[in-house]
C-alpha cells in the first residue's frame, strides 16, 4: 500500500483523495445498510422471541387452566368416592342393625329357656295340686253324700214330729170330749150327789190331775213341738245354708274341676312343650355354635371392614395430599417456567440493547477509524470490514445460540408441563380406576356376606319354628 508521504504530486494526491472518498462512500453506503439489514433482522428477531413467548404464555395459561379443570374434575370425583364411602358406611351400619336383630333374638331364645326353667317348680305345684284336687274331690263327694243322708234324716225327723203332734192333738180332743160327757153324767149323777160328791170330788181331783197332767203334758208337748219346730226350721235353715254352700262348693269345684283340667291340660301341653323345647333347646344349642362361628366371622368381617375403611381412608387422604403437592409441583413449576421466561425475556431485551449499544459503539470506532483513513485507508477499510465481519458473525452465533437456547428451554418447560400434566391425570385416574374396582369388589363381598347372613338366620328362623 503507498502512503501519503510517498505520493509527489498533488493531482495524484488529489485523485487518491477523490478515490478513499469515493471508497469511504462505498464503505459507508455498504455499513449503513448491512447495519440497518441487521438491525432489521435482529428487531424481527427479537418481535418473533417476544412473539414466541407470548404464545409460551398463552400455552402456559392454557395449560393452567386446563389443570385447573383436571383439578375440578379430580374434586368432582373425590366428591363421587366420599358419597360411595357414605353409602358403604351406610352398608356396615345395616350389617350392624342385623347383627344387633340377630343378638336380639337370641336373648328372646334366652328368655324363653329361662322362663321355662324358672317356672319348671310351677309346673310341679301345679301337678301336686292337681293330685290334691283329685283327693278334694273324692272328700267333697263323699261329703255331698252325707249331707244327703242328712237332709233325708231331717226329712223323716220332721215327718215323726209332725206325727206324734197330730197325735198328741187327738188325745187333747180325746180328753175334752171325755169332760164333756163328764159333763153330760153330772146332772144324772146330781141325784146321786152325797155319793157323787166324793166321786165328783175324787173326779175334779183326778180330772184337775189330769187337765193339770195334761196341760203339764200339752205344756212339754207344746214346748216340744215348738222346740222340734224350731229345731226343725234351723235345721232346715241349716239345710238351705248347707245346700247353698253345697252349691256354692259344687260352683267352686267345678270351676276347680276345670281350672284342674286346664293345669292338667296345660301340664300335658307342658311336657309336650317340653319335648318340644328339649328339641329347641338341642336345635338352639346347634344353632347357638353355628352362631358362634358365624359371630366370629362376623366379628372377622366388621375388623376387615374397619381395616378397609382405614385404608379407604388413607388411601383417599393420602392421594388428595399427593395431588394437592403434585398440584402445587406443577403450580410451581408453572410459576418457575414463567418466571424463567420472563428473565430471559428480560435478559433477551437487555442482551438487545447491549447488541444495540455495541453496534453504536461498532459504528463509531469505524467513523473514527474511517477519519484515520490518510494514515492507511485500504488497511483501515480491510481491518474496518473484517472486524464488522466479525462481530456480524459472533452476533449472528450468539443470537442463535440464545435463540436455540430460548426455544430448547422453551421446549423444554412445555414438555414438563405437558408431561407433569399428563402423569397427574394418569396418575388420578389410575388411582380413581384402582379405587372403583376395590369399592366394586367390597361391595359384591359385602353383598354376599349379607345374603349369606339373610339365608342362614331365615332358615334358624324356620327351623326354631318362630
Amino acid at each position: 500500500m503507498v502512503s501519503l508521504a510517498e505520493l509527489k504530486t498533488g493531482k495524484e494526491k488529489l485523485e487518491l483523495i477523490n478515490q478513499i472518498l469515493l471508497r469511504i462512500d462505498t464503505i459507508a453506503k455498504a455499513l449503513d445498510n448491512t447495519r440497518v439489514d441487521e438491525i432489521v433482522g435482529l428487531k424481527e428477531s427479537v418481535n418473533s422471541l417476544h412473539e414466541q413467548t407470548l404464545e409460551l404464555k398463552q400455552e402456559v395459561l392454557t395449560m393452567y387452566t386446563s389443570f385447573s379443570e383436571n383439578k375440578k374434575d379430580f374434586d368432582t370425583k373425590f366428591s363421587s368416592v366420599n358419597e360411595k364411602f357414605s353409602i358403604m358406611q351406610e352398608r356396615f351400619s345395616f350389617i350392624e342393625q342385623a347383627y344387633n336383630d340377630f343378638s336380639s333374638s337370641k336373648e328372646e331364645l334366652e328368655l324363653i329357656k329361662g322362663f321355662i326353667e324358672e317356672n319348671k317348680p310351677v309346673f310341679e305345684s301345679l301337678k301336686d295340686d292337681l293330685s290334691k284336687y283329685e283327693s278334694m274331690k273324692i272328700d267333697l263327694e263323699a261329703i255331698i253324700t252325707e249331707a244327703t243322708n242328712n237332709t233325708k234324716l231331717s226329712k223323716e225327723y220332721f215327718e215323726l214330729s209332725s206325727k206324734i203332734k197330730d197325735d198328741i192333738l187327738r188325745e187333747l180332743e180325746h180328753c175334752k170330749d171325755l169332760v164333756q160327757e163328764l159333763n153330760y153324767s153330772a146332772d144324772e149323777l146330781r141325784g146321786l150327789k152325797p155319793e157323787l160328791l166324793q166321786i165328783k170330788k175324787e173326779v175334779n181331783e183326778l180330772s184337775s190331775t189330769a187337765s193339770k197332767v195334761v196341760l203339764d203334758a200339752s205344756e212339754i208337748i207344746k214346748n216340744k213341738i215348738n222346740t222340734i219346730f224350731f229345731e226343725n226350721q234351723r235345721l232346715n235353715q241349716e239345710m238351705i245354708d248347707s245346700v247353698k254352700k253345697l252349691e256354692e262348693i259344687k260352683y267352686d269345684v267345678g270351676i276347680k274341676y276345670k281350672e284342674i283340667i286346664q293345669a292338667y291340660n296345660l301340664l300335658l301341653e307342658t311336657k309336650e312343650s317340653l319335648e318340644e323345647l328339649k328339641e329347641v333347646i338341642a336345635l338352639y344349642k346347634e344353632f347357638e355354635n353355628d352362631i358362634k362361628s358365624y359371630s366370629e366371622l362376623i366379628k372377622n368381617f366388621k375388623e376387615q371392614i374397619a381395616n378397609l375403611e382405614s385404608d379407604l381412608e388413607n388411601k383417599a387422604q393420602g392421594l388428595h395430599e399427593a395431588l394437592e403437592a403434585k398440584g402445587e409441583q406443577v403450580i410451581s413449576s408453572i410459576e418457575t417456567a414463567k418466571n424463567e421466561a420472563i428473565v430471559k425475556f428480560d435478559e433477551l431485551v437487555a442482551k438487545c440493547e447491549g447488541y444495540k449499544i455495541h453496534f453504536e459503539q461498532s459504528y463509531d470506532r469505524f467513523n473514527q477509524r474511517a477519519l484515520m483513513a490518510n494514515e492507511d485507508l485500504g488497511r483501515l477499510a480491510e481491518v474496518a470490514k473484517k472486524e464488522l465481519g466479525n462481530d456480524k458473525l459472533i452476533y449472528e452465533t450468539e443470537l442463535k445460540a440464545l435463540r436455540d437456547e430460548i426455544l430448547q428451554e422453551m421446549n423444554e418447560v412445555s414438555d414438563k408441563v405437558i408431561n407433569d400434566s399428563t402423569g397427574v391425570i394418569a396418575s388420578i385416574d389410575e388411582k380413581a380406576n384402582e379405587l372403583k374396582d376395590f369399592i366394586d369388589i367390597s361391595r359384591v363381598n359385602i353383598d354376599n356376606l349379607i345374603n349369606a347372613f339373610n339365608a342362614n338366620y331365615n332358615q334358624k328362623i324356620q327351623d326354631l319354628h318362630l
